[in-house]
């Protein structure tokens, strides 16, 4: 497995939260996606247009939210993320979609708002207003020119006309044991960890093709090699964080 260096900030950060990838060319995996979302890009800075509605679907742990934080950031625009099991009544929906900047708002688990909300949101999409009613008057009150991204692992809990309004629908695959080795030594140079080479391969085949799950690997093995008293991260020091 060859070398594959990615210094993400002037600072060494400490922390597997404290590293994630900031360009598509950081994000290892998912290349149709990472392709569909590059063009995205590339159409809205040469047409000057706002990015139209995405729709992520997948399994847990395959990255969504990391992927649509590099979408924002290749964009240079806020990035807002809400979980959907948040919002409850079309009050709460409201409120957040008036907070919603000139950027990114990002729906995570979207299938997860009530269809009654779901609804309101649709609506909201269409109209670019949120329209309260007051007595005998309807008021207007115009919202930010956001993109809504959502993300779901459950696309048929997302009402047809809702997905309808996302222009892409982009569905994320399981990831093949190298390219979790990969995502893994990434992180591992990113952080300045040193790692036994065989360390790759045995998180990967433990990972279940799903990066979460490998990240979740490293770190139990990098706290269990600490604890030894160890700069280096080994095999043994996964097949220990296994056991307890």
């Amino acid at each position: 497995m060859g070398e594959h260096f990615v210094d993400f900030d002037d600072q060494i950060p400490n922390d597997l939260r404290d590293v994630r990838p900031s360009s598509f060319s950081h994000v290892i995996g998912q290349e149709d996606a990472k392709q569909a979302l590059q063009i995205a890009v590339d159409a809205s800075f040469q047409e000057g247009k706002r990015l139209d509605e995405i729709l992520l679907c997948g399994p847990a742990g395959l990255g969504k939210t990391a992927l649509i934080q590099v979408l924002a950031d290749e964009l240079c625009v806020p990035f807002t993320e809400v979980l959907a099991q948040s919002i409850t009544n079309n009050v709460e929906l409201n409120s957040v979609l008036l907070s919603a900047s000139e950027g990114i708002l990002f729906l995570d688990e979207i299938h997860l708002l009530h269809p009654t909300q779901q609804h309101s949101l649709l609506i909201v999409l269409d109209k670019r207003r949120i329209f309260l009613s007051g007595g005998k008057s309807v008021q207007s009150i115009p919202v930010a020119p956001f993109t809504l991204i959502g993300a779901t692992t459950e696309p048929d809990g997302i009402i047809s006309p809702l997905v309808d309004r996302f222009k892409m629908v982009l569905h994320l695959d399981f990831y093949a044991d190298e390219e979790l080795g990969r995502i893994v030594q990434q992180r591992c140079h990113a952080l300045r960890w040193e790692y036994e080479p065989e360390l790759l391969g045995e998180i990967a085949i433990r990972a279940r093709q799903t990066p979460r799950i490998a990240l979740r690997l490293l770190g139990a093995a990098r706290r269990v090699a600490v604890a030894s008293g160890k700069n280096r991260i080994e095999v043994g020091h996964l097949l220990h964080a296994c056991r307890i």
